[in-house]
């Protein structure tokens, strides 16, 4: 399945959350690295405190092997970098990872992914697919099982129908997928054309859901933020597409994928594009 994991840590409890995900999604010979980035803040003043590099480089240094020490499968490596993504970053691409994992930020008393700027920039600027545990995910005792995926046809979807067709087969389950047909805000007379016209949009994209072999599909019209988030609570693990843009090939997160990240309810992983694949979902589709 996956080869190498990163794993990002922080000495906090979302730290702890991104260890016992990457933890159920390692096979036996998944190498497992975590990683605390030295984030080395350019507006300190060396002049006020000389040895503000060494203290944090110690300090991330202290919460990686804390790690190690915990669990004898996971090995570290170090870095320093000026944010806590371009450090992740770096690790991934120079380690040649399959995945990255992380912990969700916590903000206020909602028990959800309530993600800051530096999750979205993990998420953003990753050379591979990304995985968010919710808050409080070390303490829930639960396998992966039900693997959910948001799925609309285009080739973002293909590659994360793939990855989910992976991880079901690993369960020994058939992965579930959603297609959420978008109510336009201003569509507020339900039985008019509009309406008859998204009915007719679902139609199509219930035929394609049941067109994929071994998928357990379901097509929807709503808000794809809200009945993704639904459908979170449905499953052990949802996997949404997003694209790549420019020519640094940097992740760009969808609406709903954003919202996601602030709003699902059960592990997340966010996949990218794969490199230089373009066209029809039909060209990609196909179980790895």
């Amino acid at each position: 399945m996956f080869k190498t994991i990163i794993i990002g840590i922080d000495g906090h409890d979302g730290g702890a959350d991104a260890l016992a995900l990457a933890g159920r999604l390692a096979d036996d010979d998944t190498r497992l690295v975590a990683v605390c980035v030295a984030v080395l803040d350019a507006r300190v003043s060396r002049a006020v405190s000389l040895d503000y590099d060494a203290v944090v480089v110690e300090g991330a240094d202290e919460v990686a092997a804390a790690a190690a020490a915990a669990d004898p499968r996971i090995e570290t490596v170090p870095a320093v970098a000026g944010s806590a993504a371009a450090g992740l970053h770096d690790v991934a691409a120079r380690e040649g990872a399959d995945l990255v994992v992380i912990g969700s930020c916590r903000r206020g008393r909602i028990g959800r992914i309530l993600s800051g700027d530096d999750t979205r920039e993990i998420v953003r600027s990753a050379p591979c697919p990304v995985a968010v545990a919710p808050i409080g995910y070390a303490q829930a005792d639960k396998p992966i099982a039900a693997v959910g995926v948001g799925y609309d046809g285009g080739p973002e979807a293909a590659a994360a129908l793939a990855l989910a067709r992976r991880l079901a087969a690993r369960a020994g389950t058939r992965p579930r997928a959603i297609d959420v047909v978008s109510v336009p805000n201003w569509a507020i007379a339900p039985g008019g054309a509009v309406y008859l016209g998204l009915e007719e949009e679902r139609r199509a994209a219930q035929e394609r859901l049941d067109a994929l072999e071994g998928v357990e599909g379901e097509a929807r019209t709503g808000s794809a933020f809200q009945d993704l988030r639904a459908f979170s609570r449905e499953v052990d693990l949802l996997v949404v597409g997003s694209r790549r843009q420019g020519a640094l090939g940097r992740i760009v997160l969808g609406s709903a994928s954003e919202s996601l990240l602030g709003g699902s309810e059960s592990p997340l992983i966010i996949v990218p594009r794969p490199v230089g694949v373009a066209g029809e979902a039909a060209t990609a589709d196909a179980p790895s």
